[in-house]
């Protein structure tokens, strides 16, 4: 007896196939939220780079008449997200109507050099950092749930620079 075998293929042959897609595919997704944490903790550096600029900017135009800076704000609770937002007269906590709305850090927290409240303040026309206490010249942020760190800081040229 003649079997005549029809092309295609078996279902043994289909289900390996499908197998391997599915494990590529599971390896592809786990990778990309590894890709993800890191871009948002980049991104926060980023933006904390740009807060400092625009401040700078404010006070060397002297926007308002005011001296500008960034409060950032470190919350001991871990359930809360730290923050910073760009605030008049330089000041942490904020006065009342000078300050723009917080931006949260998304993927990355404020070490312990940030205690709970701490500015950068920018003095008036030269935009260079006031260094006096109670103000910082630099701040240092850690990607939540791994190892990496970011500071970023302002020279004593007013050069904001991220490392």
């Amino acid at each position: 007896m003649n079997e005549e075998r029809e092309g295609g293929f078996t279902l043994i042959e289909l289900l390996i196939v499908m197998s391997i897609i599915l494990m590529l595919s599971g390896f592809a997704t786990l990778s990309l939220f590894g890709y993800r944490a890191a871009q948002d903790f980049e991104f926060d550096a980023e933006r904390i780079v740009a807060a400092m600029r625009a401040a700078q900017q404010y006070s060397i135009v002297q926007e308002g008449g005011e001296v500008w800076g960034v409060c950032f704000h470190n919350d001991a609770d871990p359930a809360q997200s730290d923050y910073y937002r760009i605030t008049s007269l330089g000041v942490c906590p904020p006065a009342p109507g000078g300050e723009f709305p917080r931006v949260d850090l998304r993927g990355s927290e404020f070490t312990a050099s940030v205690d709970k409240d701490k500015a950068v303040s920018f003095k008036k026309v030269s935009g260079l950092p006031d260094a006096q206490a109670p103000y910082i010249t630099s701040v240092t942020i850690r990607e939540r749930n791994g190892t990496r760190e970011r500071t970023v800081s302002v020279d004593q040229n007013g050069v904001i620079i991220k490392l």
